[in-house]
């Protein structure tokens, strides 16, 4: 299986790329952090209830993919881009 180049910023048509082409995420487990501001557009990421300020997901699960892909409050606003930055658990700043 092919797998995904991930040191990148995420946005939808990356995911629906992998979904539809099968390919693989690198990491099992995968911890999302909130960013500040989108990475396009500058607009700020605002924190509420739907939009955590940390997510872990295992992306080789379709339905984690699909799940991401279903829900704005995970993407900005004025665009298509992830609202979150990406790590695998030895890199992720929330859980050590």
């Amino acid at each position: 299986m092919e797998v995904v180049d991930v040191d990148t910023f995420l946005n939808k048509s990356l995911f629906y790329h992998i979904l539809t082409n099968n390919l693989g995420w690198p990491w099992v487990e995968t911890h999302f952090i909130l960013r500040t501001y989108c990475i396009n557009c500058k607009t700020n990421a605002v924190y509420f209830h739907d939009r955590p300020w940390h997510i872990v997901a295992d992306m080789n699960e379709p339905e984690h993919l699909i799940h991401f892909l279903k829900n704005p409050e995970f993407w900005c606003f004025k665009g298509e881009y992830l609202m979150y930055d990406h790590y695998p658990l030895d890199e992720c700043d929330f859980c050590t």
